[in-house]
């Protein structure tokens, strides 16, 4: 809460050494942020008027830098939630782009929601201690027992655009390849796919013939 960079820095560095093979990674942020050529940072605490782009840029925090990082472990998926579309004065001294910009992410098993679409300013909430977004999207997971995250966003879209007489609509973008959920069913089935189950079995047993155990115990393990 209120984090400088070094402490943001800290506490992502610790997220990464904490995931296993079949963890999500899940990051919620709320606060400023800013694009800056296209790129989205995170604003920090303590971040110190900037005397131009580059030094802005250096000043705060890389969001493309926390995905590149996460692309390369092997954990189960991502899931990143940002309520950090606001006006704020960074982007005003600077004459940048309001609103963050689309991510430039093709990474798999990723799941990206912002509180309102690309290239937009998300609205204050006067009554409220949170968001709107925010404040949405909290109620529905304490109480979508049934709801996957696509369900989830579908019915913070619906209540933010009705909050905010529509002019802000919640914003993902995913390369999930099966539903998430916070709270799982009962009665939830898996849904796998028996040929998918196969060809990880038939590229684990090519990879312990070529001698490359640890990516064959993960095939078997996505398998089990």
């Amino acid at each position: 809460e209120n984090a400088s960079k070094e402490t943001m820095e800290k506490a992502f560095v610790e997220l990464l050494e904490s995931l296993g093979p079949d963890d999500t990674a899940l990051l919620f942020y709320a606060g400023h942020a800013v694009q800056i050529e296209n790129e989205n940072m995170l604003i920090p605490v303590d971040f110190q008027q900037a005397s131009s782009v580059i030094d802005a840029k250096y000043k705060a925090f890389s969001l493309a830098r926390v995905l590149d990082e996460l692309v390369r472990l092997r954990h189960k998926r991502t899931i990143i939630i940002l309520d950090a579309c606001r006006s704020n004065p960074v982007s005003e001294a600077q004459s940048l782009q309001a609103g963050l910009a689309m991510p430039l992410n093709d990474s798999k098993e990723t799941y990206i929601a912002f509180s309102t679409s690309p290239n937009h300013v998300a609205t204050d909430n006067p009554n409220g201690r949170d968001s709107y977004f925010t404040e949405a999207l909290a109620d529905l997971i304490a109480q979508g027992k049934d709801l996957s995250l696509d369900d989830v966003m579908t019915r913070v879209r619906s209540r933010v655009e009705a909050a905010t007489d529509g002019k802000q609509t919640p914003w993902s973008q995913s390369s999930l390849s099966a539903k998430f959920y916070f709270h799982p069913p009962a009665n939830l089935v898996v849904d796998n796919d028996p040929t998918l189950l196969e060809k990880r079995m038939l590229d684990a047993k090519a990879r312990e013939q070529r001698g490359d155990w640890a990516e064959a115990l993960r095939l078997v393990n996505q398998v089990i």
